[in-house]
C-alpha cells in the first residue's frame, strides 16, 4: 500500500521511537522525521527502507550519533541539523552508504567534536555542510571521505 508513496512527513510531531517494521519496502523521495523527540537513529527501520531519496532527521533530541547509528541505508541526501543536545558524533557513526550525495550537519550548538572517522565509506559524496555548530577542532578525516 505505502510502498511507493512520494513523500511522507512525521515531522512536527512527538515521536520517541520507530519500530523496526514499520518502513519495510518502502520507496520514497522524501522521508520527513524532524522536529521529534527521537533520542537515538532507528537504524535498523531506516536499513529496511528499499529507498528514501532525502530523510531529515532536524531538531530531534539525539545527545551523540553512536558508532553504527546510520549504517547501510539507501539515501542520497541526509540532514541532522538544528539538534539542541547533539554533542558529538563517535567514529563509525555515519557508514556504508554507497548512494549518500549529501551530508548536511548545522546549527547544532552543543556539537563540538566530530570523530575524524565518524563518517567513511560514501563513496559518492560530494557535498559535506558541517557550519554553525560548536566545532573547536577540525581533524584531516580526509583519508575516510576519498570522495571530498
Amino acid at each position: 500500500m505505502l510502498e511507493n508513496i512520494w513523500i511522507l512527513d512525521f515531522s512536527h510531531n512527538s515521536i520517541m521511537g520507530i519500530d523496526d517494521n514499520t518502513l519495510v519496502g518502502i520507496n520514497t523521495s522524501y522521508l520527513d522525521l524532524g522536529h521529534n523527540n527521537l533520542r537515538k537513529i532507528p537504524n535498523l527501520a531506516f536499513r529496511k527502507l528499499t529507498m528514501v531519496k532525502k530523510l531529515i532527521l532536524d531538531a530531534n533530541m539525539f545527545q551523540t550519533l553512536e558508532s553504527g547509528c546510520i549504517h547501510s541505508i539507501n539515501v542520497r541526501y541526509l540532514s541532522i541539523s538544528n539538534s539542541t543536545f547533539l554533542d558529538h558524533i563517535d567514529k563509525g557513526s555515519i557508514t556504508n552508504l554507497p548512494l549518500l550525495e549529501s551530508l548536511t550537519i548545522n546549527n547544532n550548538p552543543s556539537l563540538a567534536y566530530i570523530h575524524p572517522s565518524a563518517i567513511f565509506n560514501v563513496p559518492n559524496l560530494v557535498t559535506l555542510l558541517s557550519n554553525n555548530n560548536n566545532l573547536s577542532a577540525l581533524e584531516d578525516f580526509r583519508s575516510h571521505i576519498k570522495s571530498l
